[in-house]
């Protein structure tokens, strides 16, 4: 078990010259040059720590890059190939991409996967390339603050059992991607099942929350969605599934529970 605590005000950022592709911090195992399973990290507490990515940091892309897989970099904070951890009064600021992204390794690198690894990918995605590749389970996000995110400000893909309880999510800054930007506070996205959001506040997003998915990917499931704030926000909560929104021809492998 390990627990990581801040006493007073802890604050871990980076300085302007650091690449962009590098976040700030991780929980979870890359599997980058690994040709068998990868077990998870397991059982970590966080709490009391201000996680800034620098927003100084967003244009730069000289310098050493990220050996990471894609999922731990551009972020303020991952949480990949992990099981039974817990933040806990923490702030997440400022992120390339996302502020918080609870996720699995590979998530965002499956161009070269098949369609059905592709929909294989809740929370486990079985002997891709040799290897297993566990997402998330078993994570708990209690009483955290995410403000600034260049795209959703806390995201979850291809993970299970995830509690997001009494957490305030402010003003995505919108630079991540190319032409308009979809903003959310918190996203429930590609792969995820079994969530809880309880108790939240979203600020001036896009969308308070949303739920979707890729059309390439399985539709999340399960979420429950309870007492949340939504101020100035466009729309308070979005549900939708890219692609399958209209009529499908055949039986669709992925769009159902939506």
């Amino acid at each position: 078990n390990s627990v990581i605590k801040g006493e007073g005000e802890v604050i871990i950022t980076m300085p302007n010259n650091i690449n962009r592709n590098w976040s700030v911090g991780n929980i979870g195992k890359s599997v980058i040059g690994v040709a068998n399973g990868v077990a998870p990290t397991e059982h970590v507490f966080i709490e009391g720590i201000t996680f800034d990515f620098n927003a100084n940091r967003r244009g730069v892309t000289s310098g050493t890059d990220s050996n990471k897989d894609d999922a731990y970099e551009k972020n303020a904070f991952t949480v990949a190939n992990a099981k039974n951890i817990t933040i806990r009064d923490c702030r997440f600021l400022n992120g390339f991409r996302h502020c918080l992204d609870i996720s699995t390794p590979i998530k965002k690198d499956a161009d070269s996967l098949s369609d059905t690894q592709k929909l294989l990918q809740m929370p486990v995605l079985p002997n891709v390339g040799g290897t297993e590749v566990f997402g998330a389970q078993y994570i708990t996000i209690e009483n955290c603050y995410f403000y600034g995110g260049g795209d959703d400000n806390l995201t979850t893909h291809y993970c299970s059992n995830v509690y997001i309880t009494n957490c305030r999510s402010e003003s995505p800054y919108g630079g991540y991607g190319i032409g308009p930007s979809n903003l959310n506070g918190f996203e429930i996205d590609d792969g995820s099942r079994n969530i809880h959001v309880t108790g939240c506040t979203a600020i001036r997003c896009f969308s308070a929350i949303e739920v979707k998915a890729h059309d390439y990917a399985p539709a999340p499931y399960n979420v429950i969605i309870k007492g949340i704030q939504a101020i100035n926000c466009a729309s308070s909560v979005e549900i939708h599934h890219t692609n399958w929104e209209g009529p499908v021809s055949g039986n669709s492998n992925n769009a159902y529970t939506v």
